[in-house]
C-alpha cells in the first residue's frame, strides 16, 4: 500500500469486512477437512482455498492499517477432523456451490455499501472470484448428472 492516508472506514465498510472474514474464516475450516482425503476435484478445492485464505488476510492487513482488532473467526479448534462423513462426495462440490452462490450476491451488495477504493476493489475481486467458483462447481454438477438444468419452455409466438 502507498503512503498515501486512507480515509477511516465507514460503518458499513466495517461491518461488511468482518461478516466475510466470519465467514470466509469457516468455510476455510470446511475446506480443510474436505481436502483432507479428496482426490476428485481437487483443484477448485485448492482454488477456492487459496482464494478464502487471501481474502483474509487482506482483511487482516486493513485491520491492522487500521489499528482494529482482528476478528477471532472460525478456527481448527472449531472443526472435528478425522471422523467419517456423513454425506456423498459430490455433497462438497454442492456446498461450495452453494457458498459461491451466497458469496456472489454478497460481496456485490458489499461493493456497492463501500466508500474506500480499496475497499471496493477488494469486493469487486471477490465477487469476480465467488462467480468463477459458482460457474466451475455448476459445471462439475451439471456434467456429473447431480443437478438438471430447470424444464425447457415454448417460446412465445
Amino acid at each position: 500500500m502507498s503512503n498515501v492516508k486512507l480515509p477511516p472506514l465507514t460503518s458499513s465498510e466495517l461491518a461488511n469486512l468482518w461478516m466475510t472474514y466470519q465467514e470466509k474464516t469457516m468455510i476455510i475450516r470446511f475446506l480443510e477437512y474436505f481436502l483432507e482425503d479428496k482426490q476428485d476435484y481437487i483443484e477448485l478445492f485448492e482454488l477456492y482455498y487459496s482464494r478464502s485464505l487471501k481474502s483474509v488476510e487482506q482483511i487482516k492487513e486493513i485491520f491492522e492499517n487500521e489499528g482494529a482488532v482482528i476478528p477471532i473467526g472460525f478456527t481448527k479448534d472449531d472443526v472435528n477432523t478425522g471422523v467419517p462423513k456423513l454425506y456423498d462426495d459430490m455433497f462438497e462440490v454442492m456446498y461450495i456451490r452453494l457458498m459461491s452462490q451466497i458469496e456472489t450476491g454478497l460481496f456485490a451488495l458489499h461493493s456497492t455499501m463501500s466508500y474506500r477504493e480499496d475497499v471496493r476493489n477488494f469486493f469487486l475481486e471477490a465477487t469476480a472470484e465467488a462467480q468463477d467458483i459458482y460457474s466451475q462447481s455448476t459445471q462439475i454438477l451439471l456434467e456429473t448428472g447431480v443437478i438438471a438444468k430447470p424444464p425447457y419452455v415454448s417460446m412465445p409466438k
